[in-house]
């Protein structure tokens, strides 16, 4: 059965940076802020660890054509040259999160929490 000792493999499964609220009919809603929080942490200090906080962008070019009313096709092109993010390691999060997870697909968020 799906709902046997799911708190503590919850727990488990993502070192202890969950927060279940509830299970109900078999979805888990899970404090959503302190979690994301905590992910957010451990990221930004990957980001500034490894050097990350800038990184660059690939080199992209598109091509468009735009139809005005009189019928005329105009052809244009854009380039994005030598872009980059930066402030990577300043990720915060801006509104309430909240987490809900079905349990029998539990399986699959213990791989992503993992990850993180």
């Amino acid at each position: 059965m799906c709902f046997q000792n799911l708190e503590q493999k919850i727990r488990d499964a993502t070192n202890g940076a969950v927060q279940i609220d509830s299970i109900l009919k078999g979805q888990v809603k899970i404090d959503g802020n302190g979690y994301i929080d905590k992910v957010l942490t451990k990221l930004t200090e990957k980001l500034k660890n490894s050097r990350l906080h800038n990184v660059g962008l690939p080199n992209h070019t598109f091509n468009f054509e735009k139809s005005f009313l009189c019928g005329l096709m105009v052809p244009g092109q854009v380039e994005f040259l030598d872009g980059f993010i930066n402030g990577l390691s300043t990720l915060c999060r801006m509104g309430d999160a909240e987490l809900n997870i079905d349990v029998c697909q539990m399986s699959t968020i213990i791989l992503l929490t993992r990850v993180i």
